[in-house]
């Protein structure tokens, strides 16, 4: 997950770990002492503990001045601020042994890598979810859409994961006073398949109270079946 950052992107790290981990291209450090730091990622920087770690030892930061680094990326609080932590960190590079490009290189991939990372923890988090989030569209994809646009469907709008079961060939039923609840629901089509019930709360105007008095109601009596019996709810 880490990989896709901008961070890492703009670095060329998700490139260069793919090659790394195919063998199309050797492992190699900066300097050794960054090999306890970046041997677990083949020797590419991709979270955002490893940019603190090398500020520290090649760059010879404080974890304050590291974790401004991590904050801040291109966002100094000021220009001198940068160059000062610039000018450090090239002056401990080369006592450690880099050379004037190595310690070019091994900065601006701190720089640039900085602020649009994922630390560990969150690469590992984020990484679960969307494991459990493949395999629920792929085994549940109805009661998957039912749960994403009962919930508020997060980044997109309600609206993409109807369509979104358009394309997967789930059916997409109209709110009904017989078979909708509140929320979004899967039901059986009746051909072994599921389909995708829009629940109440998208019927414009109609009262939290009253709709929850015959939400799902058909289930457990007789189906309202003349607007009679349903107004009077």
């Amino acid at each position: 997950m880490a990989l896709i950052r901008p961070g890492a992107a703009e670095y060329g790290s998700k490139e260069l770990f793919i090659k790394r981990l195919r063998g199309e291209e050797d492992v190699e450090y900066p300097h050794p002492a960054l090999k306890n730091i970046l041997g677990d990622t083949r020797g590419v920087c991709i979270f955002q503990e490893q940019v603190m770690q090398i500020s520290q030892v090649a760059g010879e930061l404080s974890l304050a001045e590291a974790d401004l680094i991590r904050r801040a990326s291109a966002k100094f609080s000021g220009r001198s601020d940068r160059e000062r932590l610039r000018g450090k960190f090239l002056q401990a590079a080369g006592m450690m042994g880099l050379t004037s490009q190595q310690r070019e290189e091994t900065w601006m991939m701190v720089e640039k890598f900085a602020g649009f990372g994922f630390c560990k923890a969150h690469a590992a988090t984020y990484a679960d979810i969307s494991y459990r989030i493949a395999y629920l569209k792929t085994h549940h994809p109805a009661e998957f859409l039912a749960a994403m646009c009962s919930a508020g469907a997060g980044f997109y709008h309600v609206s993409a994961y109807v369509e979104e079961a358009k394309r997967w060939g789930i059916a997409v039923r109209l709110p009904s006073v017989n078979h909708s609840r509140m929320e979004y629901t899967a039901e059986d089509r009746g051909d072994g398949k599921r389909a995708l019930r829009v629940g109440l709360m998208q019927v414009r105007a109609c009262e939290s109270k009253r709709s929850r008095r015959f939400s799902g109601r058909g289930e457990k009596s007789a189906s309202f079946n003349r607007s009679k019996i349903f107004c009077g709810a």
